[in-house]
Protein backbone atom coordinates (compact mmCIF):
# COMPACT_ATOMS: atom_id res chain seq x y z
CA UNK A 1 0.00 0.00 0.00
CA UNK A 2 2.95 2.65 0.74
CA UNK A 3 3.97 1.61 -2.86
CA UNK A 4 0.82 2.34 -4.48
CA UNK A 5 0.30 5.43 -3.10
CA UNK A 6 3.57 7.37 -4.45
CA UNK A 7 2.74 5.92 -8.05
CA UNK A 8 -0.79 7.32 -8.12
CA UNK A 9 0.62 10.32 -7.58
CA UNK A 10 3.34 10.12 -10.19
CA UNK A 11 0.67 9.19 -12.67
CA UNK A 12 -1.19 12.17 -11.75
CA UNK A 13 1.28 14.68 -12.43
CA UNK A 14 2.31 13.07 -15.51
CA UNK A 15 -1.40 13.42 -16.92
CA UNK A 16 -1.67 17.05 -15.38
CA UNK A 17 1.42 18.39 -17.55
CA UNK A 18 0.26 16.31 -21.05
CA UNK A 19 -3.39 17.82 -20.68
CA UNK A 20 -1.49 21.53 -19.97
CA UNK A 21 1.17 20.42 -22.75
CA UNK A 22 -1.95 19.99 -25.17
CA UNK A 23 -3.67 22.88 -24.40
CA UNK A 24 -0.46 25.12 -25.21
CA UNK A 25 -0.22 23.27 -28.46
CA UNK A 26 -3.78 24.06 -29.73
CA UNK A 27 -3.56 27.80 -28.57
CA UNK A 28 -0.33 27.83 -30.50
CA UNK A 29 -2.10 26.14 -33.67
CA UNK A 30 -5.11 28.52 -33.13
CA UNK A 31 -2.62 31.07 -33.19
CA UNK A 32 -1.03 30.67 -36.44
CA UNK A 33 -3.81 29.85 -37.62
CA UNK A 34 -5.32 33.37 -37.11
CA UNK A 35 -1.97 34.66 -38.12
CA UNK A 36 -2.22 33.65 -41.21
CA UNK A 37 -5.70 34.02 -41.80
CA UNK A 38 -4.93 37.56 -40.94
CA UNK A 39 -2.02 37.98 -43.28
CA UNK A 40 -4.32 36.92 -46.29
CA UNK A 41 -6.47 39.35 -45.04
CA UNK A 42 -3.86 41.76 -45.26
CA UNK A 43 -2.88 40.34 -48.66
CA UNK A 44 -6.10 40.65 -50.26
CA UNK A 45 -6.72 44.05 -48.84
CA UNK A 46 -3.36 45.22 -50.52
CA UNK A 47 -4.17 44.07 -53.99
CA UNK A 48 -7.46 45.43 -53.53
CA UNK A 49 -5.95 48.72 -52.63
CA UNK A 50 -3.16 48.37 -55.39
CA UNK A 51 -5.76 47.96 -58.00
CA UNK A 52 -8.07 50.82 -57.57
CA UNK A 53 -4.66 52.74 -57.21
CA UNK A 54 -3.48 51.79 -60.49
CA UNK A 55 -7.13 52.29 -62.19
CA UNK A 56 -7.22 55.46 -60.94
CA UNK A 57 -3.29 56.37 -61.96
CA UNK A 58 -4.54 55.06 -65.48
CA UNK A 59 -7.64 56.97 -65.26
CA UNK A 60 -5.97 60.40 -64.00
CA UNK A 61 -3.17 59.60 -66.71
CA UNK A 62 -5.99 59.43 -69.65
CA UNK A 63 -7.88 62.48 -68.72
CA UNK A 64 -4.73 64.36 -68.53
CA UNK A 65 -4.00 62.93 -72.15
CA UNK A 66 -7.53 64.28 -73.21
CA UNK A 67 -7.80 67.16 -71.87
CA UNK A 68 -3.68 67.72 -73.16
CA UNK A 69 -4.57 66.66 -76.72
CA UNK A 70 -8.12 69.42 -76.39
CA UNK A 71 -6.03 72.36 -75.34
CA UNK A 72 -3.93 71.91 -77.88
CA UNK A 73 -6.05 71.10 -80.45
CA UNK A 74 -8.00 74.74 -78.87
CA UNK A 75 -4.73 76.04 -79.00
CA UNK A 76 -3.97 75.37 -82.66
CA UNK A 77 -7.52 76.41 -83.65
CA UNK A 78 -7.07 79.49 -81.94
CA UNK A 79 -3.51 79.93 -83.34
CA UNK A 80 -5.26 79.27 -86.72
CA UNK A 81 -8.06 82.35 -86.48
CA UNK A 82 -5.30 84.39 -84.76
CA UNK A 83 -3.00 83.57 -88.31
CA UNK A 84 -5.63 84.34 -90.25
CA UNK A 85 -7.18 87.84 -88.79
CA UNK A 86 -3.61 88.84 -89.34
CA UNK A 87 -3.29 87.75 -92.34
CA UNK A 88 -6.59 89.27 -93.68
CA UNK A 89 -5.48 92.66 -91.80
CA UNK A 90 -2.06 92.66 -93.31
CA UNK A 91 -3.46 91.81 -96.90
CA UNK A 92 -6.35 95.00 -96.77
CA UNK A 93 -3.03 97.39 -94.91
CA UNK A 94 -1.19 96.26 -97.90
CA UNK A 95 -3.94 96.84 -100.14
CA UNK A 96 -4.27 100.30 -98.70
CA UNK A 97 -0.31 100.81 -98.58
CA UNK A 98 0.04 100.09 -102.76
CA UNK A 99 -1.92 103.38 -103.55
CA UNK A 100 -1.09 106.45 -103.16
CA UNK A 101 -2.35 109.95 -103.52
CA UNK A 102 -1.29 112.13 -106.28
CA UNK A 103 -1.97 115.80 -105.49
CA UNK A 104 0.62 117.77 -107.15
CA UNK A 105 -1.48 118.51 -110.28
CA UNK A 106 -3.72 120.49 -111.44
CA UNK A 107 -6.44 119.40 -114.29
CA UNK A 108 -9.00 121.20 -116.59
CA UNK A 109 -12.06 119.20 -117.45
CA UNK A 110 -14.83 119.09 -119.93
CA UNK A 111 -18.27 118.75 -118.47
CA UNK A 112 -21.34 117.33 -120.66
CA UNK A 113 -24.36 117.43 -119.20
CA UNK A 114 -27.26 115.66 -121.09
CA UNK A 115 -30.75 116.21 -118.73
CA UNK A 116 -33.99 114.72 -120.16
CA UNK A 117 -35.94 116.63 -117.20
CA UNK A 118 -35.79 119.99 -118.67
CA UNK A 119 -34.55 118.85 -122.21
CA UNK A 120 -31.20 120.42 -121.68
CA UNK A 121 -27.51 119.94 -123.40
CA UNK A 122 -24.67 121.76 -122.78
CA UNK A 123 -20.74 121.23 -122.58
CA UNK A 124 -18.15 123.46 -120.78
CA UNK A 125 -14.42 123.65 -119.52
CA UNK A 126 -13.48 124.03 -115.59
CA UNK A 127 -10.83 126.06 -114.45
CA UNK A 128 -7.55 124.12 -113.45
CA UNK A 129 -9.05 122.33 -110.09
CA UNK A 130 -6.32 120.69 -107.31
CA UNK A 131 -6.65 116.66 -106.90
CA UNK A 132 -7.47 115.70 -104.26
CA UNK A 133 -9.54 118.89 -102.76
CA UNK A 134 -12.24 118.47 -99.72
CA UNK A 135 -15.88 119.76 -100.00
CA UNK A 136 -15.10 123.13 -98.57
CA UNK A 137 -12.20 123.61 -101.04
CA UNK A 138 -13.90 122.65 -104.16
CA UNK A 139 -15.16 124.31 -106.29
CA UNK A 140 -18.78 124.94 -107.58
CA UNK A 141 -19.32 124.96 -111.52
CA UNK A 142 -22.04 125.94 -113.85
CA UNK A 143 -22.75 124.42 -116.86
CA UNK A 144 -24.62 126.76 -118.79
CA UNK A 145 -28.40 126.65 -117.31
CA UNK A 146 -28.81 123.56 -117.22
CA UNK A 147 -27.19 122.56 -113.93
CA UNK A 148 -24.20 123.40 -111.09
CA UNK A 149 -22.56 121.97 -108.14
CA UNK A 150 -19.40 120.93 -106.31
CA UNK A 151 -16.56 119.26 -108.69
CA UNK A 152 -13.89 117.42 -106.96
CA UNK A 153 -11.50 114.27 -108.53
CA UNK A 154 -8.82 112.52 -106.67
CA UNK A 155 -6.08 110.36 -108.53
CA UNK A 156 -4.33 107.77 -106.94
CA UNK A 157 -0.99 105.90 -108.32
CA UNK A 158 -0.40 101.75 -107.84
CA UNK A 159 2.92 101.87 -106.18
CA UNK A 160 3.70 98.52 -107.75
CA UNK A 161 2.59 98.72 -111.61
CA UNK A 162 2.66 103.28 -111.63
CA UNK A 163 -1.15 102.94 -113.17
CA UNK A 164 -3.04 106.24 -112.24
CA UNK A 165 -6.72 106.02 -111.68
CA UNK A 166 -8.37 109.55 -111.74
CA UNK A 167 -11.69 109.41 -109.84
CA UNK A 168 -14.52 112.01 -110.43
CA UNK A 169 -17.19 113.29 -108.51
CA UNK A 170 -20.10 115.73 -109.56
CA UNK A 171 -22.98 117.18 -106.53
CA UNK A 172 -25.23 117.56 -109.05
CA UNK A 173 -28.54 119.46 -108.43
CA UNK A 174 -30.41 117.24 -110.67
CA UNK A 175 -30.16 114.50 -108.75
CA UNK A 176 -30.36 115.34 -104.74
CA UNK A 177 -30.63 112.15 -103.36
CA UNK A 178 -28.34 109.48 -102.97
CA UNK A 179 -24.60 109.43 -104.10
CA UNK A 180 -23.83 112.10 -106.53
CA UNK A 181 -22.59 111.07 -110.09
CA UNK A 182 -19.04 109.40 -109.98
CA UNK A 183 -17.00 107.54 -112.29
CA UNK A 184 -13.51 106.93 -112.83
CA UNK A 185 -10.92 105.80 -115.17
CA UNK A 186 -7.17 104.66 -116.12
CA UNK A 187 -4.41 107.19 -116.93
CA UNK A 188 -0.98 106.62 -118.11
CA UNK A 189 -0.42 110.55 -117.78
CA UNK A 190 -0.87 112.06 -121.56
CA UNK A 191 -3.57 111.77 -123.95
CA UNK A 192 -5.18 109.18 -125.61
CA UNK A 193 -3.89 107.95 -129.00
CA UNK A 194 -6.74 106.79 -131.41
CA UNK A 195 -6.40 104.06 -134.02
CA UNK A 196 -7.37 102.25 -137.23
CA UNK A 197 -9.68 99.70 -135.33
CA UNK A 198 -10.68 102.74 -132.68
CA UNK A 199 -10.65 105.89 -134.24
CA UNK A 200 -13.94 106.51 -132.07
CA UNK A 201 -11.69 106.58 -129.25
CA UNK A 202 -11.57 109.95 -128.06
CA UNK A 203 -8.27 111.89 -127.87
CA UNK A 204 -9.02 112.99 -124.01
CA UNK A 205 -9.33 110.46 -120.97
CA UNK A 206 -12.14 110.97 -119.05
CA UNK A 207 -15.61 108.26 -118.51
CA UNK A 208 -19.05 108.71 -118.06
CA UNK A 209 -22.02 108.39 -115.80
CA UNK A 210 -25.50 107.89 -116.66
CA UNK A 211 -28.53 107.47 -114.13
CA UNK A 212 -32.68 107.77 -114.12
CA UNK A 213 -34.38 109.20 -111.23
CA UNK A 214 -37.58 107.96 -109.67
CA UNK A 215 -39.90 109.81 -112.47
CA UNK A 216 -37.94 107.89 -115.21
CA UNK A 217 -35.74 110.49 -116.22
CA UNK A 218 -32.37 109.98 -117.76
CA UNK A 219 -29.41 112.39 -116.85
CA UNK A 220 -26.03 112.06 -118.94
CA UNK A 221 -23.08 113.16 -117.78
CA UNK A 222 -19.35 112.92 -119.44
CA UNK A 223 -15.89 113.93 -117.97
CA UNK A 224 -12.83 114.57 -119.97
CA UNK A 225 -9.20 115.86 -118.99
CA UNK A 226 -8.84 118.65 -121.19
CA UNK A 227 -5.28 119.77 -120.56
CA UNK A 228 -3.24 119.75 -116.97
CA UNK A 229 -0.19 121.13 -115.13
CA UNK A 230 1.74 119.39 -112.67
CA UNK A 231 3.85 121.08 -109.79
Amino acid sequence: MNHILPLLVYVGLFTCCLSQQLILTSQTDIQEVTSASSRHDLNDLTSQTDIPEVTSSRHDLTDLTSQTDIQEVTSSRHDLNDLTSQTDIQEVTSSRHDLSDITNINVQFLVFIGEQYNDCNATVSTPYIKAGQSWNDAPTINISNCDSGKFMFQIQQDNKTKELTVTVNYYTKAYSIGPPPSCDFKWKGDYQVPTAKNMELSPLPGCYYHFTDKEDYHSDFMFQMLTWQWF
